[in-house]
């Protein structure tokens, strides 16, 4: 039988790698999307690599078009089959201030993270 496959974004660190992992030890070959050099995430990447988890990383942002079509045609190369999409990928303001202080530039990005690109 074929194990399933998860893609995971914002999955490199925190909340999102814990899903990552657990769905690994649960047996299913994981795709990670994150916006970071592969190398800032090693020590996570090699604790996959420990338990024996099928993983592929992909850099990017759920923010872009070009970036989400290019996570879908690796994982299908990679793995031949997308089972699960785990949407964890999300942002803050660029600044902490009242709403009525927020600037267009902070509201385009955690709008373009936090709902355009889980929705598309």
């Amino acid at each position: 039988m074929m194990k399933k496959v998860a893609i995971v974004t914002g999955g490199s660190r925190g909340i999102g790698f814990s899903i990552a992992r657990q769905l690994g030890v649960d047996g299913y070959r994981i795709v990670i999307l994150a916006t970071g050099e592969a190398g800032r995430y090693q020590e996570n990447f090699h604790l996959l690599d420990e338990l024996e988890i099928e993983w592929h990383y992909v850099q990017g942002s759920i923010d872009s078009t070009e970036d989400r079509k290019r996570l879908v045609e690796e994982t299908v190369s990679r793995f031949s089959r997308i089972d699960v999409l785990v949407n964890n990928a999300g942002v803050a303001p660029l600044e902490r201030n009242d709403l009525l202080e927020m600037t267009e530039e902070s509201f385009d990005r955690v709008i373009g993270i936090n709902t355009k690109g889980t929705m598309f």
